[in-house]
């Protein structure tokens, strides 16, 4: 039997052996998982502030996913836009050439080539969403499929099909914020024109003259009005995307920023300190093996060990 000194040694060697290891677990799961605690509980008065720090970043990421997505669909929008006006402005400078050659035979195909540009661009989608057509899903937003079509059109409800709003995004804070125009506030006047020139172009036979009347060309700078009017509005609409795309990069930089305020707050709370668990665990480490040899040392003393040996 071990004196009693030697046993109150060797149970405050157990104390201290025990302590040291659930120590050097503590630790090495830190270094293993990174993370100052098991769970909140472990973060005592810094669980409150953990939560909320992560709440926010959770609500400022999904606010950047969002502004991610609708960016991915401006420059398809712009490009639309830009088609658009592009088309209308070709075709009223072919309707303005036509009027100074006083030949308009070729305006036939100048009005194909203008229509089928600008109902392509209205038609384009995004997503499998039309982005001139507002809020709905489904089919692009110009219903004609040919001139013909468009020609025997009795009004805009033959040509448009478009929801009554349109398509908003809203990043969180209340206010929705307008995408795109819909195609009957930007493209009644283009499709005006256009039905206008088929049936003065049909009217003449399927094809304008090479000596056109006065009445032709009075017409026929009309028309060259109306579509440079509408290109105008397309132009109009493309400034206004790009302004709205420029306005939601600007956000997107700032909640980048604030990403990384929320990740450095996070982290404060949370993460483990891995320089300073190193050079606890080193110590601890060194600490224990002296306390095991201790405990092994004490765990083999009896009184035979004090006794003299004759």
């Amino acid at each position: 039997m071990p004196s009693a000194v030697a046993y109150r040694s060797i149970v405050q060697a157990q104390l201290d052996f025990s302590r040291m290891s659930n120590a050097l677990g503590s630790i090495q799961r830190q270094v293993s998982s990174g993370n100052a605690a098991q769970d909140l509980a472990g973060f005592g008065d810094g669980a409150g502030r953990l939560v909320s720090a992560v709440s926010a970043r959770s609500l400022n990421a999904a606010r950047l996913e969002a502004i991610k997505q609708v960016e991915a669909r401006f420059g398809i929008q712009e490009s639309a836009l830009n088609q658009a006006a592009n088309a209308s402005q070709d075709l009223a400078l072919a309707l303005r050439n036509a009027v100074a050659a006083n030949d308009g035979r070729s305006l036939e195909t100048s009005l194909s080539i203008a229509f089928t540009q600008i109902t392509s661009a209205l038609n384009q989608s995004y997503n499998n969403q039309p982005l001139f057509a507002g809020e709905r899903f489904g089919p692009g937003p110009i219903k004609p499929q040919n001139l013909d079509q468009l020609k025997y059109a009795q009004g805009p409800g033959d040509i448009f099909d478009v929801s009554e709003r349109p398509q908003t995004f809203d990043l969180g804070f209340g206010q929705p914020i307008k995408l795109a125009d819909r195609a009957s506030d930007i493209a009644g006047g283009a499709y005006n024109a256009l039905q206008g020139l088929k049936i003065a172009i049909d009217a003449a036979g399927g094809a304008l003259p090479n000596q056109l009347t006065a009445d032709q060309r009075a017409l026929l700078e009309d028309f060259a009005r109306q579509l440079e009017a509408a290109a105008s509005e397309f132009s109009s609409a493309e400034g206004r995307t790009g302004q709205l795309h420029q306005a939601l990069e600007r956000e997107g930089v700032r909640l980048e920023a604030r990403n990384i305020v929320f990740e450095g707050a996070i982290s404060e709370q949370a993460d483990a300190d891995i320089a300073a668990l190193s050079i606890q665990l080193s110590s601890l480490t060194t600490q224990y093996e002296a306390s095991a040899k201790v405990f092994a040392q004490l765990s083999r003393l009896t009184l035979l060990n004090y006794l003299p040996i004759s």
